[in-house]
């Protein structure tokens, strides 16, 4: 098994975007095949996340740090700051790590890199969304200190007749 020392973490940039277009987009769908197992459109989703991550990048909203082996990227973690009842807290989009690298330390090393650059600039709470049945990733971020403090609730309307009319 690897160690998390044996890989590279630094921040990426719009060029590190665009040389490693193919792998983030990659990335993406696997992502997408793990939390959304029933869409049907897993390849425009993750080609325009890629294509919304350029975007944050170029206005300089996003916060990308890269996990390198070497000069290939293995994992990313995309987060952004917001507000929220007047705080400035950022909010983590994706931390994804190629699947044949899990479980070396990789995605705390990034969450590690991104703490330190947020108290840096006097932000002291970070937020995240995961799905309820990625019970992996759950685990992960409960170990690294989150706490569960709201839940996201969703109805599907419109082809479906509400069962409680």
């Amino acid at each position: 098994m690897k160690r998390a020392d044996e890989f590279n973490v630094k921040f990426i940039d719009l060029n590190d975007l665009i040389t490693h277009k193919g792998k983030i987009v990659g990335y993406f769908e696997d992502n997408f095949k793990i939390n959304f197992p029933d869409s049907n459109c897993i390849k425009s989703i993750s080609l325009d996340s890629y294509e919304n991550m350029l975007i944050h990048s170029k206005s300089g909203s996003a916060i990308i740090v890269g996990g390198f082996k070497e000069d290939e990227l293995i994992s990313f973690l995309w987060a952004y700051e917001k507000s929220f009842l007047n705080e400035r807290r950022a909010h983590i989009t994706h931390i994804i790590v190629d699947s044949n690298h899990r479980g070396n330390g990789i995605g705390r090393r990034l969450l590690s890199e991104l703490e330190k650059y947020l108290l840096s600039i006097q932000i002291e709470t970070i937020e995240l969304m995961t799905s309820k049945h990625n019970m992996n990733t759950l685990h992960f971020y409960q170990n690294t200190g989150f706490d569960i403090t709201r839940l996201q609730l969703e109805k599907r309307i419109g082809d479906k007749v509400d069962k409680n009319q």
